[in-house]
Formats: structure tokens, sequence, C-alpha cells
């Protein structure tokens, strides 16, 4: 089986508001993250992205599969799954299970542990969140982006996980949205908004140049070995327009609708 990691391309957002008038046309409105047998999906995941970065890039992807944290990441999966479901007590079990094996985790490829607390806390701030625990899945949606900065300033072939912060942002502002907390929601909004226009960074790397959008835009278009399919996965983030426009509307959208859905981020 090959895993590979969804890469959440804005322009073709997988953090799109859906009414429940409106699914899409994948899995009820909630994309996967991780791709498997029976939810292939003909856009390139992120594992894809990463080995076109080069020989750093490639042996990052081979060692981190043969570790324990992709079978925990996928694991992770699984219980998203379950949570679509509305299979609550079932996903919970498996979040123990993850939390029972991870101290046994000894070896790892340069930042491993943060790209899997990305997609961990993702999914476990699902589970907080069909509990009605805002609180705690607001928690974990913070973990999960200071997870993505941390892995990309460990490791620059990990470069494609920063746009990531932008979508947890938003999940962020919906959160707020549930508790009423309006002023944080507009600042949640406020801060993808500007992401999403090269006004603020995604992330900010300590000893580092601060990553934008255009950082992620010259990332890409520097891999000679990019194909039409990825052209085109790739065309909400490399076409400035469509990538605002695609997070303008998901922000207009939070404002507008009397009842929105918070998808897995």
């Amino acid at each position: 089986m090959k895993d590979d990691v969804d890469t959440n391309i804005p322009g073709l957002p997988s953090t799109e508001i859906t009414s429940p008038a409106q699914p899409s046309a994948r899995t009820n409105g909630e994309p996967p993250v991780f791709k498997t047998d029976a939810e292939q999906d003909s856009r390139p995941g992120l594992f894809h992205f990463i080995n076109l970065t080069g020989e750093r890039g490639r042996i990052w992807v081979e060692e981190f599969r043969s570790t324990e944290l992709m079978a925990l990441t996928r694991s992770s999966e699984m219980a998203v799954t379950l949570l679509r479901r509305r299979r609550i007590e079932e996903a919970a079990d498996l979040f123990s299970d993850i939390e029972r094996r991870l101290p046994a985790v000894r070896e790892s490829p340069s930042a491993g542990h943060q790209v899997f607390e990305r997609f961990y806390y993702g999914a476990r701030a699902y589970h907080f969140y069909l509990l009605e625990d805002y609180s705690a899945a607001d928690a974990d949606l913070e973990r999960a982006e200071r997870a993505v900065a941390a892995a990309v300033a460990a490791f620059r072939p990990l470069l494609p996980l920063a746009q990531h912060i932008a979508e947890l942002r938003l999940q962020r502002a919906r959160i707020a949205r549930n508790r009423n907390r309006w002023g944080e929601m507009a600042a949640h909004a406020g801060a993808v908004r500007a992401m999403a226009g090269d006004r603020l960074p995604l992330c900010a790397p300590p000893d580092g140049e601060p990553i934008f959008f255009a950082t992620l835009a010259a990332f890409y278009g520097a891999i000679p070995t990019l194909t039409q399919q990825d052209r085109e996965s790739l065309s909400g983030l490399l076409d400035d327009g469509r990538r605002r426009e695609s997070f303008e509307t998901n922000i207009r959208w939070l404002y507008a609708l009397p009842g929105t859905v918070i998808l897995y981020p």
C-alpha cells in the first residue's frame, strides 16, 4: 500500500466551508488527509511534492514511511474516518492506542515527530469539535500550527507543509465562531486574509527567512520535474488571484452562514 498525505492545496481547498445542503462530492464534504486504497484521488499528495525537492526529500519520505510514526499517522486517519461516521467512542479508543504507543517511538527522520503531530493534533481537534469541547479543539489546532512551523524550520524539503498553517487558522476561526467569540474569529479571519495576500508570513523560523505563499510559489516554480498534473494541483497556490479569492470565499461564508460546518483540518 502506498501512503501519501493530501496537500490541501488552496484553490482546491480542503477547508472549504460546506453547508449541509452543499456537501462536497467527496466524503460528504470532508476530504481525507491520507489517501487509502478506497479513497484514491487524482491530486498528488504531500509526500509526492517532498520527493520532488530532491534526494534529501526522497530519503526523508522513505525513512518516514518505514517508521512507527507512519503507522500512527495512519491510525489518525482511521480515527478521522470513524469520526465522519460519528463512531466517536471507537475513534477515542484509537487515540488512546496512539498515545500508548507513541512513547516507544525512538527513531524518525528529521522533524518526523512534528509532521506526525500536525496530522495527529488535527485529527484529535476534530474529535473534540464533535464533542463540542471547543477549547480543547482550538488548543490542538494551535499545537498543529506549531508543529508545522517547527517541521519547516528543521528541514527545508518539508516546506510544502507551510501552507497548512493558513488552513489551520481558518479552522480556528470557525471554532471561535461556534463559541460566539466574534473578536477572536475576526482576528483569525484577518490573519488568514493577510496570509493569502502575502502581507503576513505563514510562519517565521527563528533562524531563517519568513515564509509566505510567495515563498512557496518560488519553491515549487524552481522544481524542474513538475508535471502538468502537478501544476494543475498547485494552481490555486501559484495563482495569486485564485488563492486570495479561495480564502476570501471561505471568510465570507464564515461570516454569512448561520450554521458553519467544520471540516477535518
